[in-house]
């Protein structure tokens, strides 16, 4: 049988919040896999990222404006806005929501970082601020403990900025 354990689910609540769709299930066997009222730190997670997914809400009805005139998805490969960039070519794990946010979910259990590629130009970690000026596309390894995926932002975006004053507003960041 297959168990999902409470990491996975917590990151799978992280991936989500940075996606169309936020929703849980119960999984293939509810009986032996983490539920999200399994305990007070479950749910806790839960609601955290239900309002990081609610606080990108305004994102979201920009993005999906543009897939109903443009055809893009929400959720999209960097290639499509780094053409020029051989290096996202053979990206497979992460994800630009829009052009504006870069997201690198944690997909290795046990994992308090994650290996993100920044293409060129000036990025900002979501969680601690710190600024990432990329010259050519360059690899970082980023702290991603468990309620902080990787995710960035470029430098200057409105969309960026509006998301962190939402963010501070519920006291996430």
């Amino acid at each position: 049988m297959i168990a999902r354990s409470k990491e996975l689910l917590m990151r799978w609540m992280e991936l989500s919040a940075f996606t169309a769709l936020f929703r849980t299930h119960a999984g293939l066997t509810p009986a032996i896999s983490a539920q999200v009222d399994t305990d007070a730190e479950t749910l806790s997670h839960l609601a955290r990222f239900a309002l990081i997914f609610k606080s990108l809400a305004f994102y979201r009805k920009v993005l999906v404006d543009d897939a109903s005139k443009l055809g893009h998805p929400l959720a999209r490969h960097l290639f499509l806005h780094y053409p020029n960039d051989a290096n996202v070519y053979a990206l497979r794990y992460q994800y630009m929501l829009g052009p504006h946010l870069l997201i690198a979910p944690v997909l290795d259990q046990g994992a308090t970082s994650v290996s993100v590629y920044l293409p060129a130009g000036d990025w900002v970690h979501l969680w601690s601020g710190s600024e990432h000026r990329m010259r050519n596309g360059e690899w970082a390894q980023i702290a991603a403990p468990l309620g902080q995926p990787g995710v960035f932002f470029k430098k200057g975006s409105e969309a960026g900025a509006e998301f962190v004053r939402k963010l501070r507003a519920l006291n996430i960041l």
